[in-house]
């Protein structure tokens, strides 16, 4: 810390000059999110500055926040990482301002998605690996999951139709009906 009221933060490697009370402001910030002994395992003191082995562009954004000019996603920044470190810091994404909350948000909605999507088509394959084993089968237990298919798959077309005329044929000659349906 500088004698005029200056303190230097070294973010891995990129130093900030910054006001003893902004300083102040993030160093409370860190005792507040993290505990006291925790937020001075922190950073490390050495040669009149702070050292932070973080994202130093994430907190060029973040030292923003605390010279209160609002809160900014930077473009490069991939929101995940953007929310972790806001995290650390101890900065409620809810006080993000509005033209990149949006964006945030949306990557979370658009990361949810893909996870429903993801298990959905994981179902699908599933489902059309059982119905294969069961089609496999010469009863009605198989012309009852090529109906199946084909109902969940009406674009198999003629092929599917002509698999089940095939099943029926199978079916009817040693199947037993009564097992088929239940």
């Amino acid at each position: 810390m500088d004698v005029n009221g200056i303190v230097t933060v070294n973010v891995s490697g990129t130093r900030f000059e910054i006001s003893k009370d902004t300083w102040l402001s993030i160093e409370r910030k860190l005792h507040e999110t993290h505990g006291a002994e925790e937020a001075s395992k922190l950073y490390t003191r050495l040669h009149n500055e702070y050292f932070f082995e973080r994202h130093p562009v994430c907190f060029s954004v973040v030292l923003g926040y605390f010279q209160n000019r609002g809160l900014h996603m930077p473009g490069s920044i991939c929101p995940m990482e953007f929310k972790e470190e806001l995290l650390f810091w101890g900065i409620d994404a809810e006080k993000m301002s509005n033209c990149c909350y949006s964006r945030f948000v949306g990557f979370f909605d658009d990361q949810k998605m893909l996870t429903m999507l993801d298990t959905d088509q994981s179902n699908r394959i599933n489902e059309r690996i059982y119905l294969d084993r069961r089609r496999r089968a010469k009863d009605w237990g198989a012309v009852q999951a090529t109906v199946w298919s084909i109902m969940e798959e009406p674009s198999s077309g003629q092929l599917a139709k002509t698999e089940l005329k095939e099943q029926f044929r199978m079916a009817s000659k040693g199947g037993n009906q009564d097992e088929a349906f239940t």
